[in-house]
């Protein structure tokens, strides 16, 4: 579930609308329209610290996400990626 589906379905479980009226791939282009006043965004802690933008403080945490690692197993990995693998 992607977080644009997380944050709707948080929003219509307390009866509030989710139309946001611009979505953004990339966080890094969020920063950088909230930066230049087109609005609000929701990102990591650690992007908004970096950012030096301020942070709206909320009363309820997102939901969690679980995130998953990807690979193609038709194709060799990395070394860089086998080393990862073995640290997780």
């Amino acid at each position: 579930m992607c977080s644009s589906d997380l944050l709707e379905n948080l929003f219509t479980e307390h009866q509030l609308n989710w139309k946001p009226s611009v979505e953004v791939i990339s966080i890094d282009l969020l920063v950088d329209l909230v930066a230049k006043g087109f609005g609000i965004g929701f990102a990591p802690k650690r992007i908004v610290r970096k950012s030096g933008l301020p942070k709206i403080r909320v009363i309820q945490s997102p939901p969690a996400r679980q995130l998953c690692l990807l690979y193609n197993p038709a194709l060799p990995m990395s070394i860089a990626a086998e080393r990862f693998l073995e640290l997780i």
